[in-house]
């Protein structure tokens, strides 16, 4: 049976630099689809600001669906670097209870990883109004925020709760400055022959030149068009999709970036 290293860990906090990492390795290999979010299924939440963020499970699209994302041999061990699985850890253990599963969690400071998280959000996913108007507006969105400041310390109390699972953690500082000894922590070794590229896939803050343009990219008919694709068709979309956003983007701090960081700080973290 496949051997696969399933993402535990928040959204911004290294995932995709990560699993380029480790994709490296001749022993590794992602899915064609970049998140496939599998082993969950959810209902779809009745507040349209959640409806923007989150993705639907694709459970339902059954085991070979998921299997056929990667296309090695079964000695080549799958990275599913998905960054919805903490909403779903009692289901993914479920789930994944008759497979060869590590389980790896990157863990970056909550606050940094909230302040990027919603500069990242402000390239399409959420109405380009103030965070603390948000936050006011949409109670499920201040319940979500709150479980990611709090999710490492919930980790925490999990991995000593299943003691039965395999689970590696991550220091976010060690990964972006130190990605080879990450590697090593993770798979015992380093497998590929030749440097490893470091250069790969590191997020920059950033914000739209063209709002209007990635807000109709993370719409919900979008999201929905794609999930009625074939797998192999489906993840050329989403590689047309990136490439659309990202040549939309303009380096910088990110709509309302200095206003929403005080605001964390303040409504989440007690700092004046």
């Amino acid at each position: 049976m496949r051997k696969l290293f399933i993402s535990l860990s928040l959204p911004k906090t290294g995932t995709t630099y990560l699993g380029a990492l480790l994709s490296q390795m001749r022993s590794c290999e992602l899915p064609i689809i970049k998140e496939p979010n599998f082993f969950f299924t959810n209902e779809e939440s009745n507040c349209s600001l959640m409806q923007s963020i989150l993705s639907q499970g694709n459970y339902s699209r059954g085991r070979d669906w998921y299997d056929n994302l990667f296309p090695s041999n079964q000695n080549i061990c799958g990275l599913d670097m998905s960054t919805q699985y903490w909403l779903h850890v009692d289901e993914m253990f479920q789930r994944t209870s008759k497979r060869n599963v590590t389980f790896l969690t990157i863990k970056r400071d909550p606050l940094a990883q909230l302040v990027s998280y919603i500069s990242h959000l402000r390239r399409g996913h959420i109405q380009d109004v103030s965070l603390r108007h948000l936050v006011e507006s949409h109670a499920e969105f201040e319940d979500y925020l709150n479980e990611m400041k709090h999710w490492n310390d919930k980790y925490d109390r999990i991995r000593a709760h299943h003691l039965d699972l395999e689970f590696i953690e991550v220091s976010f500082e060690e990964l972006v400055t130190n990605p080879h000894s990450t590697i090593v922590s993770i798979l015992g070794k380093d497998d590929k022959q030749g440097k490893i590229n470091t250069k790969v896939e590191k997020n920059k803050k950033s914000y739209p030149v063209f709002p209007a343009l990635n807000k109709l990219l993370f719409s919900q008919f979008i999201r929905k068009f794609g999930r009625m694709m074939p797998g192999k068709i489906y993840s050329s979309a989403v590689a047309f999709r990136k490439a659309v956003v990202k040549s939309n983007l303009k380096i910088g701090q990110g709509r309302f970036h200095e206003e929403d960081s005080q605001f964390i700080r303040e409504c989440f973290f007690n700092e004046d």
